[in-house]
């Protein structure tokens, strides 16, 4: 239900609640079309429990009776004054948008136009994310300033499995009877919840008005997208193998910790939820061993420091998640303004979401570390953080020359143009005419300029047609070979 629905039930109190368990569902659905169901077996039960599972985190998180938990709490706050009319709209808004129902169709018209905008956006992040893999090489530079350039180094050999494994199973897996290829990265990806159907996770993840539909999962899973998907995975097992590194050491060396190294523990730990005797009882719960894969340790039972009941997993898998996620950065709804949420802004917020989340996650943190004389300690000094951004510029240096190399161009650029390429929103060449464009209108006109642009010849049809085609070129089989079609 969206918040407009449950403050009118609220507000009417009628009807019959929901039985404790549903036997079968309402005998009018049996009278639904045909073309209107899932033929697929697998698909509808995939379906099924998804839904069933954000049902029941929903109600979990924000009451199970028409979000009683957080409808209660909006009417507290507003009964006291301590949230205006304004605020708790926007709290109601935030709602919607975890739910992925933000500002949804009301009639045809606007589901029509929801759903061009989204084709549009489709077409125009393949066009201009065909190289987006290049430009993330920089990624990896940012794990060594979350968690250490040791804990980095350490968790290589579990890249290594995870990649060796992933290929094997590439060229050898999928057949019938074949045994599912594991690796502990890849059961590191299950238990933080990144392994579902990409087609599925972007339901879940509240991408809705963002860059992602079910034809750019496959193209970035695709030699079109240069397996955009698959380097993400890699970055995100490195990342969550070294976070899981860290935390050890930390569990490890938890006993005789003190001074600097116990406060900057102490803010982790904070900035997770959780004080240094939740973390101390974790460490007991594993006898002085953090095994995220052991479902006994997984599901101890705790109560924390302020008296709430919970189990291990909630503490260290969001503890996890969220170091991983702090460098493979993820779109979600409290990283990123609210209006980026909103469908009907989806041809302005395109391209936007990576710049604002580099800015509001690893810039803000790199910064923080920078100057840790004025800040709270964090696990990683300025030191730390001055390497990881140098390799990060240097990186960014590479991935500019693969993609001149790529294009055939030989352009210089100056100091700004290679901070621009670690990933810090809007600093290099033309970045103020980037961060207020709008994507889907150039490439229109793009596409338009092609059949116009030749002086005497009213519309230039071969012209139009070659960029055409090397739009198919570059859906299909890449921008590297597009950019290539360019010179002849």
């Amino acid at each position: 239900m969206s918040s407009k629905q449950i403050r009118a039930a609220n507000r009417k109190r009628s009807g019959v609640s929901k039985p404790s368990f549903e036997l079968h569902r309402d005998h009018r659905w049996d009278k639904l079309d045909d073309k209107f169901r899932k033929n697929d077996t697998f698909a509808s039960m995939q379906d099924y429990l998804t839904r069933a599972a954000t049902r029941a985190a929903s109600a979990k998180v924000f009451g199970g009776n028409r979000a009683n938990k957080l409808n209660d709490a909006v009417n507290e706050a507003l009964k006291k004054e301590l949230m205006t009319n304004a605020q708790a709209q926007k709290v109601w808004d935030m709602y919607d948008a975890e739910h992925n129902i933000y500002n949804r169709p009301e009639d045809e018209k606007q589901r029509a136009a929801q759903h061009y905008s989204r084709n549009i956006t489709t077409l125009t992040a393949i066009a201009y994310l065909g190289l987006a893999p290049i430009s993330s090489i920089t990624e990896p530079a940012w794990i060594s300033g979350r968690v250490g350039l040791a804990n980095t180094v350490k968790a290589l050999p579990v890249v290594a499995g995870y990649i060796l494994k992933g290929i094997r199973a590439s060229l050898y897996g999928g057949k019938a009877g074949t045994e599912t290829t594991k690796s502990f990265g890849k059961d590191l990806l299950n238990v933080m919840g990144m392994a579902i159907n990409p087609q599925i996770n972007e339901r879940i993840d509240k991408l809705y008005g963002g860059d992602i539909s079910k034809h750019l999962t496959s193209f970035f899973r695709s030699p079109g997208g240069l397996f955009l998907t698959q380097y993400t995975n890699f970055v995100r097992v490195w990342t969550a193998a070294a976070g899981l590194s860290m935390i050890q050491n930390q569990a490890k060396k938890l006993a005789g910790m003190k001074g600097r190294k116990l406060s900057a523990l102490k803010r982790e730990l904070r900035e997770n939820g959780m004080s240094l005797k939740d973390f101390k009882q974790m460490v007991r719960a594993g006898n002085g061993k953090i095994d995220i894969l052991n479902d006994e340790f997984l599901n101890t039972s705790i109560t924390k420091e302020n008296g709430t009941k919970t189990r291990v997993r909630d503490m260290l898998v969001p503890w996890l998640r969220k170091i991983t996620t702090d460098v493979a950065l993820e779109p979600t709804v409290g990283n990123r303004p609210l209006w980026m949420s909103d469908p009907n802004m989806q041809l302005v917020s395109q391209l936007k979401s990576f710049p604002i989340l580099f800015g509001n996650t690893i810039m803000k943190r790199t910064w923080k570390q920078m100057k840790n004389k004025r800040c709270s300690p964090g696990m990683v000094g300025s030191i730390g953080a001055l390497g990881s951004t140098a390799t990060a510029i240097a990186l960014g240096a590479l991935a500019i020359a693969i993609k001149d190399i790529i294009r055939s161009e030989e352009t210089e650029y100056g100091p700004l143009d290679l901070l621009s390429a670690t990933g810090i929103p809007w600093v290099g060449s033309g970045s103020l005419k980037q961060a207020s464009a709008l994507p889907a209108f150039a490439l229109v006109d793009q596409f338009i300029d092609a059949f116009l642009s030749t002086d005497d010849v009213l519309i230039d049809v071969p012209k139009g047609a070659e960029e055409m085609s090397r739009f198919f070129v570059r859906t299909f089989a890449g921008a590297i070979f597009a950019e290539q079609m360019k010179d002849r």
